[in-house]
């Protein structure tokens, strides 16, 4: 059979290579295959294994026989061994990697039972990924279009009883923080899930974390804060000087839709900290939002650290529904270490720090070493700083750093802009202008990405883009916007600074597609 072949750019080299077309890849495979690192290993595929499994998909034809053999692969490795001997957490973590739904009572009693006397692992393994719902669904998992989650009830499999917070009520819960002095932790039980009806605000200076932390790789031990109806309101908000650690917090867009204010975090204060949590399945435009002074609230610092963030029920061509993974406009905030997971809009976006009255104020967020991936889902841009538009000033962004980021898309995915510097090409006239952010040593690692544009320098001046490499394959995502591997607004005036090998151009307001 004839082979396609498909042409990628290396930015920052000065070498192109090719490789054969990648047919038998889909939507569907793709997601699929990132959902078992995600559900099964609670981590973003690392990029050997997932070219490995790329390569293995575009060789196959994609069908139960294909899909099991990845399955396998992942879910009786020794690193899925290692990570969870808890046969509660495997059991979750299966039901969820090979259905996309959580476990029901029955059918987590009945495996449990089987694992406890003395059926193999690798049995259980086979018999779900050979089951009659496994088979059911291979068209989906093969399909053009993302899975993203079954519309089913989260499941409560508690596995601590320490006398922390197990009960399934949010206004218990609140309650519980509100009696809590600041300074003190509120923990929840291993596996818990609390039910929120409306937003669980964490009061100034409280810790909310789940008992042992067992961090974000451990979906199956976390206390779980869920979204319990459509209220279009944050999950959770956060108040100055709280830390919320160890804990998964469901958006539950599988269930309620889309509704743009029912992000999963709200930030709003100084010194607030998010580590090490899963956070999911946001029914707003995103994961999380931490506002500044140009939200009109008082931001001296914030961290966001180590947190895995998926995601794969987002929309990427519906206008105004997509959905960010960390929208950041507190002007001093750390960001780094995080995971992302099939993000739709951007996956990190730092907004201005200008505040509508009083004294000018400089955002200098440092977004540094996190990892994104668009796996079945494609998105506008994997790392951005946005000016934002309608102001008609100038924001300050020196002290903004993007540095040693790394972006990866699957073969049937897209990044419309890979690294956006300044958002002209979204709003055009509309736009405010900014200065000064740097982005440095940003980077593809040993895979690629595709998209429309590699570095766009458009909305922005006396920039620093350099040292950036990127494995970049051009496509025809967004058709108005010009294609390039490295472009500047330079003739029309909306770029400067140092900027590595570039095109200078007039990029027009085209960054939107259906």
């Amino acid at each position: 059979m004839k082979s396609n072949r498909w042409r990628f750019f290396v930015i920052g080299l000065s070498a192109s290579f090719s490789i054969s077309a990648q047919a038998a890849v889909t939507v569907g495979s793709a997601q699929f295959h990132a959902k078992l690192y995600s559900e099964a290993l609670g981590r973003i595929p690392d990029q050997t294994g997932w070219n490995s499994a790329m390569t293995y998909y575009a060789g196959n034809p994609c069908n139960a026989q294909t899909l099991l053999a990845q399955g396998v692969s992942v879910l009786t490795s020794s690193e899925f061994s290692n990570l969870t001997p808890n046969n509660n957490e495997k059991i979750f973590k299966l039901i969820r990697a090979a259905f996309h739904r959580d476990p029901n009572p029955s059918e987590f009693s009945t495996l449990s039972a089987q694992l406890n006397s003395g059926t193999t692992w690798n049995s259980i393994v086979q018999s779900i990924l050979t089951s009659t719902e496994f088979n059911q669904r291979v068209s989906i998992y093969c399909g053009s279009t993302p899975s993203g989650w079954q519309p089913t009830m989260p499941f409560n499999i508690q596995s601590t009883s320490t006398g922390s917070f197990s009960d399934t009520s949010g206004s218990n819960l609140q309650n519980l923080i509100d009696q809590t002095p600041p300074g003190g932790t509120i923990y929840l039980e291993q596996g818990a899930i609390v039910k929120l009806n409306q937003s669980l605000i964490l009061r100034q200076g409280r810790t909310l974390s789940t008992v042992g932390l067992p961090g974000r790789r451990h979906s199956g031990l976390l206390g779980r804060l869920v979204r319990d109806s459509g209220f279009n309101a944050p999950l959770v908000q956060l108040e100055a000087g709280s830390t919320l650690k160890s804990v998964w917090i469901d958006g539950q867009k599988n269930r309620f839709g889309y509704s743009r204010d029912a992000i999963n975090l709200n930030s709003v204060g100084s010194n607030i900290q998010i580590i090490d949590n899963l956070i999911t399945d946001s029914a707003g435009w995103t994961n999380s939002q931490y506002y500044g002074s140009y939200d009109d609230a008082t931001c001296s610092y914030g961290y966001i650290g180590a947190n895995l963030i998926t995601a794969y029920g987002a929309t990427h061509t519906i206008p105004d529904a997509h959905t960010d993974g960390l929208s950041v406009a507190c002007e001093n905030t750390t960001v780094e270490n995080n995971e992302i997971i099939d993000a739709t809009d951007v996956s990190i976006i730092v907004f201005p720090a200008t505040p509508r009255q009083g004294a000018a104020v400089t955002q200098r967020s440092i977004v540094r070493n996190n990892f994104a991936l668009n796996a079945g889902n494609s998105a506008y841009a994997a790392y951005a700083v946005d000016g934002l538009r309608n102001r008609g000033v100038s924001h300050n962004f020196l002290g903004t750093v993007f540095q040693n980021n790394t972006i990866w898309s699957s073969p049937v995915a897209h990044v419309d802009i890979v690294l956006a510097v300044g958002t002209r090409p979204w709003f055009g006239s509309t736009s405010d202008i900014g200065y000064g952010p740097s982005f440095d040593g940003n980077t593809t690692g040993i895979s690629t990405v595709r998209g429309n544009m590699g570095i766009a320098v458009s909305g922005m001046k006396e920039v620093y883009v350099q040292n950036n490499v990127l494995s970049f394959q051009q496509v025809s995502a967004s058709p108005s916007c010009p294609k390039f591997n490295v472009g500047a607004s330079t003739l029309d005036g909306y770029a400067s600074g140092n900027i590595q090998s570039f095109i200078g151009t007039v990029i027009p307001a085209c960054n939107w597609h259906q």
